[in-house]
């Protein structure tokens, strides 16, 4: 009988911290046709901070290549957490979206993606991360197979721009069509930052919006943040704004892969509701990205199910909603609930966690 061939195999795991093994992460990520942005070793620095690092796994085979993008979040930053714990660590996907990518050939995935776990759990234990929380892609046909407990929590809007221009423009819901063409009269114009001049504008912009939503501290980003996003991901990302003369009243900060571009970071002047900028800035922003050769817009999801900020999103996709999940694994069982066991000790026992909290120790 004819011995089955054995692939050849290469697991590593990247520290973006590293600068050649960054420069693997890039060229690994460069050699993905989608190469999305959310997986470019520069957006998960974006969130780096001294107890989170930036890492990457990769696995690559005869048939096809993982690339998986995370945050390493050591436990010695949690003041509950006893010394010989400290060096302990856990796992989340960057803000945004994530999971283990994969590109090659279709009908070897499952058994791509099964080598690649097996190496990544061997790694998991040898270096004591505990447990992963993961953010899933909206596109599974681009993630590996993966063993996590999926849990649903929103869903997401999708607008497909593989269409003419006419056909895009009537597949929007009428009130979309209508606010246009008044922000339109009322003679507002959409330009494109390409050297952060505006930045300020944005800030200001950004922050009072939040502000208005009752947001949580996590989006107040600082402006070293978008620099860093305008410095490092020239080429990904891009910030249009709505005019009204020359006064800047909506904007938005885009991220770009060649195939994909999302909707990221924005806001609007309350004053300026009644001219609908929104609606025109993000109708300008479709169709630059058709002009790109750019196939999705990921518009996103609400705060809450179907709440308003959802219903605005859908009205320009009306059949684009795509279910967003996360994942959750716990790679090492006994050292979970020890830390559990140790937080509730160390309130003597009158802590308890959130419900559907994970990793429950730091909830």
């Amino acid at each position: 009988m004819k011995k089955a061939r054995v692939q050849d195999t290469t697991f590593q795991v990247l520290d973006a911290a590293d600068a050649k093994e960054r420069a693997m992460w890039m060229e690994v990520w460069s050699s993905w046709p989608r190469r999305d942005v959310f997986a470019h070793p520069e957006y998960v620095r974006l969130y780096e901070c001294e107890h989170e690092k930036a890492f990457a796994a990769v696995y690559k085979t005869e048939s096809g290549t993982i690339l998986y993008p995370f945050l390493r979040r050591y436990l010695g930053a949690l003041e509950w957490v006893p010394r010989e714990m400290a060096s302990w660590s856990d796992i989340t996907s960057p803000y945004g979206y994530g999971g283990a990518y994969y590109w090659g050939d279709d009908n070897s995935k499952v058994e791509v993606s099964a080598g690649f776990w097996e190496a990544y759990d061997r790694w998991a234990k040898r270096e004591n991360c505990i447990s992963e929380f993961i953010r899933f892609h909206l596109f599974e046909q681009d993630l590996a197979s993966c063993p996590a407990e999926k849990v649903f929590r929103n869903k997401n809007i999708v607008r497909t721009l593989a269409l003419s221009e006419d056909d895009l423009w009537m597949n929007f819901k009428h009130k979309v069509r209508k606010n246009v063409k008044k922000s339109q009269q009322a003679g507002l114009e959409c330009l494109i930052d390409e050297d952060g001049r505006y930045l300020s504008d944005f800030l200001s912009l950004y922050k009072s919006t939040m502000d208005r939503r009752d947001a949580a501290d996590f989006y107040y980003f600082n402006r070293e943040y978008f620099e860093a996003v305008f410095d490092r991901l020239p080429t990904n990302s891009a910030y249009f704004y709505v005019l009204d003369g020359h006064e800047i009243i909506s904007t938005e900060l885009v991220l770009y892969s060649p195939e994909t571009v999302y909707s990221f970071l924005g806001g609007t002047r309350e004053e300026a509701f009644d001219k609908r900028p929104n609606d025109l800035l993000k109708y300008k922003v479709m169709l630059w990205a058709k002009e790109h050769g750019i196939s999705n817009y990921v518009l996103g999801g609400g705060y809450m199910p179907e709440d308003g900020i959802y219903r605005y999103k859908k009205s320009f996709a009306p059949n684009g909603e795509y279910g967003f999940f996360t994942g959750q694994r716990i790679n090492d069982a006994e050292g979970y609930k020890r830390l559990v066991d140790t937080r509730i000790d160390s309130l003597n026992g009158t802590w308890q966690s959130r419900e559907g909290y994970f990793p429950q120790y730091r909830s």
